[in-house]
């Protein structure tokens, strides 16, 4: 459990050798290399989940920690503690210090803070021109690969910067002199988390199949340069003239050229075209791959860290955090790196092992490039940019209090509107007084609706209705769309557009409210899934396109509640005993702190709804599943826009209620419902565990009140208009389905459910 690498033969579990430094390797290839150790096993990090719970989603139902241990056994205790939780959604543990002690500062200068900022740049403006001397002087003993990329990297104003903010990884500005590896052994940063992956290959394998590897993969580019057709080789042409004219590329060289200048020790990296859908003016998008995972140089690399990296989540969460704390109207703005990977600069002696091969639709022959900074596609080359990146956004948050991240290249600004035009300018002026180029045409100017990392962050409606919006790019959704109706009119899908539409789709679902929609991709996970190489859409999978589509088109935003009322405490159960009549029964209890008032509810399951799911020997999953539809039916007046803490004591649909789906369609069908419900509702919901000896519904789920009556608690007679609807049936969301019995799925009856 956790392991991430797949092997495909015993042989690839025999312990790897250990690599030595590639700039000893170049003339003298390897012959022998002691044993390492096997990779570790993968190990969430636990400020992924944090963010996302603290940004109104909550992650997956396994992994998390339950909010009251089991073992009391008492329905009284765990109400007791329940009554003392703070809602999940409401916590503030994952802001980062630099961040929260910007807004701390916020808060105490206010908009003066702005004067105090434009003095802080000053300062480093007349910083860096104090040390043009020594920054030549500096410059003259930096590697050629760094001359070529210009010595832009101010580093001897960085060196100052960073002992005077205590920025953690003092090397940053020495790597910008020297350049960073992408083969070997990583160098570790105090920015990341350990985290070892030892080479999939050895030094050996690397080093005697590199002549006969780089005239396959320069015959392979040629082949796929000419099968990708005129338009697509024409613009991955184009971009690489644009960096050799840019000084990041060598020109175009031949085989023979680097054969006889690296003494015949160099590797290939065959280099593809990508179509990525559109601009936003409606034009194709081209970019070009650096494959160096079939260089081997990927295969050859010894990672020893990841990188954490701020996601959509955190965004949410630290604009949330910025309202709370300031009280006032909230903008962003951001700022992306042109060309960020070749902006720091490559290790000279890995060069030759860099030599990129592009297909030159003109001569109809294959390109050999140099290149000077970080390739794209160079697995090292990720943590070697992140390093600047962070050091970059360490430094501004420290710097001028500023609440700044980044995304790789993207960079974010989270500020009161009254004083982020100043903040906008000083991380725009901080990158080009450091020598870092900013791209003009990316730059997106403080605003209450901008794009990040994706999705539209819309902060209007926080100050009114006290929600952050997080919505879909049109550009996104209008992509998904065209990839669907692009299916239906073949009418044919294979497991790889499968599996595209769900990521896709589950993407654009992450804007919308709670896990509404996710359910609709139960049927293409089994073809994702299948054996079958070609799956002919069936009209039960056009009838879930119809279903995926409705509700990208119609259903609410995602929202971040800046609200901090008390959560209301819902409790759901359900029970089966055969021979009792009735045999199956629902129970929900529901605690409002608000007003001290406590409800309950109970419902008896018809023997037609049963006989409509699919055939097993058990119904207790569908039926849990379906006793927290009944308690949102029968409460959604006093659940309007409230925090509410979910238990139930069946893990298998707590599980499903927290994915948004199920591999059955018949408990699919109840948990699309169950979170329409809830979206229309805009309740914050959190599920949660709670032992069945501590479930106050358990005693309603058998007609025993007893307890309702010793706390007082109030009848609420149970709304059935959902549970006998056409919606809760299976056939109402993916279309006729046949089971084991070759029928179709039953009709409901009115009465009781």
């Amino acid at each position: 459990k956790g392991v991430k690498r797949e092997f495909s033969s015993l042989e690839d579990l025999r312990p790897r050798k250990q690599e030595r430094d590639f700039s000893e390797m170049a003339e003298n290839p390897p012959v022998e290399m002691p044993k390492s150790q096997h990779q570790q096993p993968v190990v969430e990090s636990s400020s992924y989940r944090l963010a996302a719970v603290e940004a109104g989603r909550q992650p997956s139902y396994g992994k998390r920690v339950t909010l009251i241990d089991d073992g009391l056994n008492s329905p009284d205790s765990h109400l007791a503690k329940a009554r003392c939780l703070k809602h999940p959604f409401q916590e503030e543990h994952v802001i980062k210090p630099d961040h929260r002690k910007a807004f701390l500062t916020l808060k105490v200068k206010g908009n003066s803070i702005s004067q105090w900022r434009l003095k802080q740049l000053a300062k480093m403006r007349a910083l860096v021109e104090s040390t043009k001397s020594a920054q030549l002087a500096e410059n003259s003993s930096s590697s050629w690969t760094a001359k070529k990329l210009g010595n832009k990297p101010k580093t001897v104003a960085m060196k100052h910067l960073q002992k005077e903010f205590l920025i953690e990884d003092d090397r940053v500005p020495s790597a910008c002199l020297e350049g960073l590896p992408i083969l070997g052994k990583a160098e570790a940063s105090p920015f990341f988390d350990c985290f070892e992956v030892t080479p999939l290959i050895t030094e050996r394998e690397f080093f005697d199949t590199m002549t006969s590897r780089n005239m396959e993969l320069i015959d392979r580019v040629k082949f796929m340069g000419q099968k990708g057709g005129k338009a697509l080789a024409e613009a991955i042409f184009k971009k690489t003239q644009k960096e050799v004219t840019a000084g990041t590329m060598g020109p175009a060289q031949t085989y023979e050229y680097y054969s006889k200048k690296f003494r015949g020790v160099f590797n290939v990296v065959p280099s593809f075209g990508l179509e990525q859908g559109v601009d936003e003016s409606g034009a194709p998008k081209f970019r070009r791959i650096d494959d160096h995972s079939a260089a081997k140089n990927n295969l050859v690399a010894h990672r020893l860290q990841k990188v954490p990296m701020t996601m959509v989540d955190y965004v949410a969460a630290l604009i949330r955090f910025s309202y709370v704390t300031l009280n006032s109207k909230i903008s962003l703005a951001t700022e992306d790196m042109k060309s960020a990977y070749r902006q720091v600069a490559l290790l000279p002696e890995h060069v030759r092992f860099a030599i990129t091969a592009v297909y030159n639709p003109c001569s109809e022959k294959v390109d050999l490039h140099e290149i000077y900074g970080q390739p794209f596609g160079a697995g090292h080359s990720v943590p070697n940019f992140c390093r600047v990146a962070e050091w970059l956004s360490r430094l501004i948050a420290r710097c001028f209090r500023l609440a700044v991240d980044h995304f790789f290249d993207d960079f974010f600004v989270v500020e009161p509107s009254t004083t982020i035009q100043v903040a906008a300018f000083c991380l725009k002026e901080t990158f080009q007084l450091l020598g870092f180029t900013l791209d003009a045409e990316k730059s997106q100017p403080p605003s209450e609706v901008v794009a990040i990392l994706g999705v539209l962050f819309n902060t209007e409606s926080l100050a009114s209705q006290r929600v952050l919006a997080v919505e879909a790019k049109p550009t996104r959704l209008q992509g998904l769309l065209n990839t669907i109706e692009a299916v239906q009119k073949s009418g044919y899908i294979t497991p790889t557009i499968s599996a595209s539409i769900i990521g896709k789709f589950n993407f654009l679902c992450s804007t919308l409210f709670g896990k509404v929609g996710r359910c609709c991709t139960t049927m293409l996970r089994r073809i994702q899934y299948g054996t079958a190489s070609s799956v002919k859409i069936s009209p039960h999978l056009r009838h879930s396109f119809l279903i995926m589509k409705h509700l990208l088109l119609t259903s609410p935003s995602r929202r971040v509640s800046v609200a901090n009322s008390p959560p209301i405490l819902l409790y759901t159960d359900a029970s089966d005993v055969p021979g009792r009549h009735p045999q199956r029964v629902l129970g929900a209890t529901l605690f409002d702190p608000i007003t001290a008032n406590f409800f309950y509810t109970s419902a008896e399951v018809s023997s037609s709804l049963v006989s409509s799911w699919l055939r097993r020997q058990s119904y207790m999953g569908q039926l849990e599943l379906l006793a927290t539809v009944l308690a949102v039916s029968t409460w959604g007046p006093l659940l309007q826009e409230r925090y509410v803490i979910l238990f139930v004591d069946n893990d298998s649909a707590a599980s499903g209620l927290v994915k948004g789906y199920s591999p059955q369609l018949d408990s699919g069908a109840i948990i699309g419902q169950f979170w329409l419900s809830v979206a229309k509702l805009k309740s914050n919901v959190y599920i949660d565990r709670v032992e069945s000896k501590s479930n106050p519904s358990d005693g309603p789920s058998r007609l025993e009140f007893s307890l309702m009556h010793e706390w007082g608690a109030r009848w609420t007679t149970p709304n059935f208009d959902l549970l006998v609807s056409p919606k809760i049936h299976p056939d109402h969301w993916f279309g006729t389905i046949n089971d084991s019995r070759g029928e179709g799925t039953s009709e409901f009856h009115g009465g009781r459910v």
